[in-house]
């Protein structure tokens, strides 16, 4: 059996891609004066691993932020719809009680009118004007139609956007 020596070639070379992610972290292994590239792979692999490590880590931390924005999204989602039906009921029941207060005027302005002494010679003008106004106000007075609650309106992403503060209504991502 002979010996044999290995010395350095001094050309043989390995690199990690060098990355901010890694700043600062070694990323050159060699043959050198003092060592070679084979007694440096255990240092090479150690930090693969590490870089393997907080690449998952990076991932693992992406994928938690990326689930948080989704829940405040559909939080914010739901929010929006409960805040247009809101709206929506709103407005149908000012809409209800407008025409009901129109309604109850004008009943009362007929009463007052058959009140007033009408005299012979515009009495049947009278008397068909207060009919007409009193069908009116019967056709427009939402009381006797029971209205109760309607039907929520179908809601679009578009109605949503005024009620999502910034969110996309279609994404769960800031517009």
């Amino acid at each position: 059996m002979t010996a044999r020596t290995t010395r350095p070639s001094h050309e043989l070379e390995l690199s990690l891609e060098h990355t901010y992610a890694h700043r600062g972290r070694r990323s050159h292994w060699g043959d050198r004066k003092r060592w070679r590239l084979e007694d440096k792979l255990p240092a090479l692999l150690r930090e693969i691993a590490h870089r393997a490590h907080a690449e998952y880590e990076r991932r693992k931390a992406q994928q938690r932020k990326e689930e948080e924005t989704r829940q405040r999204w559909l939080t914010a989602m739901q929010q929006a719809r409960t805040a247009l039906l809101e709206d929506h009921r709103l407005k149908v029941l000012r809409t209800q009680v407008q025409a009901w207060q129109e309604a109850t005027a004008i009943r009362a302005y007929c009463d007052a009118i058959e009140d007033h002494h009408v005299t012979p010679d515009v009495a049947e003008a009278t008397t068909a004007w207060t009919t007409w106004a009193r069908a009116y106000a019967d056709r427009i007075d939402p009381v006797p139609q029971n209205p109760g609650l309607q039907d929520p309106p179908t809601i679009t992403p578009e109605d949503l956007r005024p009620y999502l503060r910034g969110w996309s209504p279609y994404e769960p991502k800031r517009a």
